[in-house]
This record gives structure tokens, C-alpha cells and sequence, in this order.
């Protein structure tokens, strides 16, 4: 017999997945399926912010790029988390979006700034002659 590492029922051996709370076995992260009711992230000491980093990317790119730098760091930050096994691994995609749509934001807000000074550069020495 096999006692589940989240909640102790006994199973039985050689069970993948507890009979009770569906946490995986053979995996022993305690990580326990959200349709059981159980709490997705048990287990791991960190959420993911993947939704969040999503939509400051996306606005980053459309609405206002200052926005941008936050998505990217914020991103940085949650895929530390998930790479050291501090957060659950299922948002790294959204995070990874939301984190390269930042850096994009970023890099034209950068190019943007450059542009503007250069202009006035340009207007300022041409108006000297």
C-alpha cells in the first residue's frame, strides 16, 4: 500500500495518481490536478503571474510602451521561479509571450527615443545656418 505524500489515503500499489485527490504518484511534486478541487500550485512555493506579464506585453506594444520594461522583468522573474521548480511550469508559454512582447515594446520605445532626439538635433543645427 502506498500513502499519497498530499493527503494520506492509502492506495494501492503501483496507483498513479491518488484515488482521493488525484495527485500524481510517480512524480512527487505534490502537484495536484485543479478539476479534483485541490489547490493547483501545491507544492511549489511561487504562482505565476503568466496572464498578468500577457497583457502588459500586449499593451506594451499597443497602448503604451512604458509598459514594456515591466513585462520583461516581471517575465524574467516568474521563469527564474519556474526553472528553479519554485512555480508550477504551466504558464511558461503565456510567460514567455508576454516577456518577448516587452522586450519588442522596449527595443521601439529605445529606437522611438533615439529618432526623436536625432530630429531635433538635426532641426536645431539646420536652423543655425
Amino acid at each position: 500500500m502506498i500513502n499519497c505524500q498530499t493527503c494520506g489515503h492509502v492506495n494501492t500499489p503501483g496507483a498513479v495518481f491518488c484515488s482521493q485527490c488525484a495527485t500524481n504518484m510517480r512524480a512527487g511534486t505534490g502537484f495536484v490536478n485543479a478539476s479534483y478541487g485541490a489547490s493547483p500550485y501545491q507544492g511549489f512555493h511561487y504562482p505565476t503571474r503568466g496572464t498578468t506579464i500577457l497583457v502588459l506585453g500586449i499593451l506594451s506594444l499597443v497602448v503604451c510602451s512604458i509598459m514594456g520594461p515591466i513585462a520583461w522583468v516581471m517575465g524574467n522573474s516568474d521563469l527564474r521561479q519556474i526553472d528553479m521548480g519554485n512555480a508550477a511550469p504551466d504558464e511558461r508559454g503565456t510567460i514567455q509571450a508576454g516577456r518577448i512582447c516587452g522586450m519588442i515594446a522596449t527595443i521601439l520605445m529605445i529606437v522611438s527615443l533615439f529618432f526623436v532626439v536625432f530630429v531635433f538635433a538635426a532641426a536645431g543645427s539646420a536652423s543655425r545656418w
